[in-house]
């Protein structure tokens, strides 16, 4: 419900070539975004089906998208001219220090990744292997040199191999590493370390130095043993962090705007305007020592992930008794409640987590659905309006709020955020389903039939994608298209009463009087009460000859909503024209005329009256 999807390789892929295809030969920059493999691991089944470990399997499945996406290049022409990098933001953890995931820690494990740099032209470069050390910071002054394109003044980074083949010298500065993620989701000690040569320093409330020649997986903490070496690695240190800190500050003064900006944003590659963790973390929790609840925290969301909400929320509670001010924990447990139905609950984690130095976007949306599941609808647009100053790409915000105001009558409002959403989620059933509904109720059937459609191609649509396509296709005039669409929501276990009443009006409309009543007797199984399906019944009776059930039909419709209109000018024509008791059809008219004295059909029953009354 609350999380949003990632978008597989293929969906990723398939946008790519979309855009290649469509592209003019012009020089071009693609940044290709495959988030596989991340948790939770589901790489599709021919993948899962062939490797043991789900992780293995993802890595597989984005390399074959990653496949499809070098063959493209050359069929289109493009590989002979094309520098190609591969490069990972992070590994994962698996286990590693005690890490399932990444984020926590800067072992190599997580901060170690591969750098491929393909470039076409230069076979001698062919299969060359580096074991230097470099740094993500030095893949764009590198693609700018192999393309002739002159970096911008303050930009960080090495030219690793250069238009005339030529590469650094050997050495170069000492590589930053950070991580503030333990401070700003868990309250725990930011980390920040350097690689300089072959040793590794992290500066944490309990500092490491490792020799990664003789110690890859730095399984030996060297720091204590000599101190004079200890304090040279922290000099080394501040050093790096004040010649880092400008030039990206002036990096992010050139950072591109507006929606650009909140796409980059939304996938984790600009930070925002956060604030700076406190200068003396000593008095924080080390992230070592904080591992076995990182393990229960994730042993949580693992549970929430399968479905298993109880078992999910004693974990975050049973962590969050040793760590009160766990903000990550927090917020999963308010997402948690929501998903059991408990609002109250719900809110409290939620402010549990907005304590959090910088509050991310999913702990406001889990304030604002907690307040709006207790009614409290301005207080859910306050915090909804909050999620989307930290993040106006995020698509459940962007969708619920779509809901909201479409609920109001505020449809124009209502379409422009369900277009908005439907761009963060492009192959969500429910919100193509609404928003082909808030074009309905705008009286735009055509444009609401292009977006059903292509929610009912998405597994798992529900019966009011249908029921709604039903509705486009009837409204345009096509009822055979329309009975095809409400034959398939009728289906659906689900299916409310209302879809066999439109069952039954589209076939009553194809003469269909028989299947007609069926469907009408099918919607009023589910619901005796609903006066609009006592009253089509009349009508596919009356059609039949049937005319004592009609009356009958009618009648319970009159019983149910006395001021029914149709109902009473449906029955009183029966009682006119079948029955022969004018005066009973004359009252009838009239209680229908009063509720609606200047719609078409009043006016023209009231001529009919007319007529009863003439000698």
């Amino acid at each position: 419900m609350l999380n949003q999807r990632e978008r597989t390789a293929g969906a990723v892929t398939d946008a790519a070539l979309k855009w290649l295809t469509a592209h003019d030969k012009k020089p071009f920059f693609a940044f290709v975004h495959y988030y596989d493999p991340h948790r939770p691991f589901e790489a599709p089944e021919r993948f899962a089906r062939r490797f043991e470990d789900p992780y293995d399997a993802e890595i597989a499945y984005a390399d074959s998208q990653f496949g499809r996406l070098v063959a493209a290049l050359d069929s289109l022409g493009l590989a002979r001219g094309t520098v190609i990098a591969v490069v990972a933001d992070h590994g994962e953890g698996l286990g590693d220090h005690g890490e399932d995931t990444h984020a926590l820690f800067l072992y190599n494990s997580t901060v170690r990744v591969p750098v491929v740099i393909h470039v076409p032209g230069r076979p001698a470069l062919a299969g060359t292997v580096s074991n230097r050390e470099v740094s993500l910071v030095d893949i764009a002054p590198t693609l700018a040199s192999l393309c002739a394109v002159v970096t911008p003044d303050g930009s960080q980074g090495r030219v690793l191999l250069a238009g005339d083949g030529t590469g650094p010298p050997p050495g170069g500065p000492p590589l930053y590493l950070e991580s503030y993620y333990p401070y700003y989701s868990h309250g725990w000690s930011p980390l920040e370390g350097v690689i300089d040569g072959r040793m590794k320093y992290v500066r944490a409330p309990r500092p490491e130095l490792y020799d990664l020649a003789a110690d890859p997986a730095e399984l030996v903490n060297l720091y204590g043993a000599d101190p004079e070496r200890d304090e040279k690695f922290e000099r080394v240190l501040a050093n790096v962090r004040r010649a880092v800190t400008p030039r990206a500050q002036a990096v992010a003064a050139r950072a591109p705007l507006g929606e650009e900006s909140q796409r980059l944003r939304s996938l984790g590659y600009v930070a925002g305007n956060l604030s700076p963790p406190p200068g003396d973390f000593s008095g924080l929790p080390d992230p070592k020592l904080m591992a076995p609840t990182l393990s229960a925290y994730m042993l949580g969301v693992s549970y929430m992930s399968d479905g298993r909400l109880d078992l999910a929320a004693r974990e975050f509670e049973r962590v969050l008794e040793g760590d009160s001010t766990n903000y990550a924990v927090w917020e999963f447990l308010s997402e948690t409640e929501l998903l059991l139905g408990n609002p109250q609950a719900a809110e409290r984690a939620a402010r549990k987590a907005a304590e959090a130095p910088e509050p991310g976007v999913r702990t406001w949306f889990c304030l604002g659905m907690s307040l709006l599941e207790q009614a409290d609808t301005a207080g859910a647009v306050k915090m909804l309006e909050r999620t989307l100053q930290k993040n106006p790409l995020y698509g459940p915000a962007l969708a619920v709020t779509a809901r909201i105001e479409d609920a109001r009558g505020m449809r124009k409002q209502a379409l422009e955020y369900y277009s908005r959403a439907l761009e963060a989620m492009p192959a969500n059933a429910e919100l193509l389903t609404d928003y082909g509904s808030c074009l309905l109720a705008a009286g735009r059937p055509s444009e609401a039939e292009g977006y059903l459609r292509q929610a009912v191609k998405i597994p798992g649509a529900p019966w009011r994608t249908w029921f709604n396509l039903g509705v486009a296709c009837q409204r345009q005039g096509k009822p055979a298209e329309a009975l095809a669409a409400y034959r398939s929501a009728a289906r659906d276990t689900l299916a409310a009463p209302r879809v066999f009443n439109n069952l039954g009006i589209c076939l009553f409309s194809l003469a269909e009087y028989g299947e007609s009543e069926k469907a009408y007797r099918a919607a009023l199984a589910l619901d005796d009460t609903y006066a609009e399906a006592w009253n089509n019944l009349g009508g596919s009776l009356a059609a039949q000859g049937e005319i004592a059930g009609a009356a009958q039909a009618y009648a319970r419709a009159l019983e149910i909503q006395p001021r029914y209109p149709d109902a009473c000018f449906n029955y009183a024509l029966l009682l006119a024209e079948r029955l022969d008791q004018p005066d009973s059809a004359a009252t009838l008219i009239a209680r229908g005329i009063s509720v609606e004295p200047d719609s078409p059909r009043a006016r023209a029953m009231a001529d009919f009256a007319g007529k009863l009354r003439a000698p």
